[in-house]
C-alpha cells in the first residue's frame, strides 16, 4: 500500500496482518463515487454527471481517505464550483482531466522457484510514466529456470 496509515487502521479494526489485494483501491473507489455523486449536483446522476463530479476532486482543500473530513468535504462539494483534493488510501489520486485516468505506479512481480514465493521487483513505472529499468537487473537467474536447474 502507498498509505501505511490505511493499512494500520485496517489491521487495528479487522485484526488481520495485511489488508487484501486491492482493498485500498476498493476503499478509494467507494469514496470517489460518493464524492462525485454529491459533486454532480444531481439527485440521481448519470454516468456522465458522475464523471463531471470526479473533475471536482483534483484540487482544493486536501481531504484524506476515511471519515475524518467526510462531512466537511460533502458540504464543500454541495456548493456549485467548489472542489476538494481527495488523497486516497492507495496513494495520491491525481486524476488527469484530459484522459480521465489517475496515474499510478506499475509494479513488477516474479515467482521465485527456490522460495516458492511471489516476490516484488519494485516499480517498473512511476506515477509520471518514467521507466525504472534498474529493477530488471535484480531478477535472480534461478527464478526463470526450471526448478531442477536451480541449486
Amino acid at each position: 500500500f502507498r498509505s501505511n496509515s490505511f493499512a494500520i487502521r485496517f489491521r487495528s479494526k479487522y485484526g488481520v496482518e495485511q489488508p487484501g489485494t486491492y482493498t485500498a483501491q476498493s476503499y478509494d473507489a467507494l469514496y470517489l463515487l460518493a464524492y462525485a455523486f454529491v459533486a454532480s449536483g444531481a439527485d440521481g446522476p448519470t454516468g456522465a454527471e458522475i464523471a463531471t463530479g470526479l473533475s471536482r476532486l483534483v484540487s482544493g482543500e486536501s481531504v484524506p481517505a476515511g471519515g475524518s473530513k467526510f462531512n466537511a468535504a460533502i458540504q464543500t462539494l454541495s456548493i456549485a464550483g467548489q472542489t476538494i483534493d481527495y488523497r486516497g488510501a492507495s496513494g495520491e489520486l491525481d486524476l488527469d482531466l484530459d484522459t480521465g485516468e489517475a496515474p499510478a505506479p506499475l509494479e513488477a512481480w516474479f515467482f521465485n522457484i527456490q522460495s516458492r514465493q511471489i516476490e516484488s521487483l519494485g516499480e517498473v513505472f512511476d506515477t509520471k510514466g518514467q521507466v525504472n529499468a534498474s529493477i530488471f537487473g535484480t531478477l535472480p537467474a534461478c527464478s526463470t529456470s526450471p526448478p531442477d536447474a536451480c541449486p
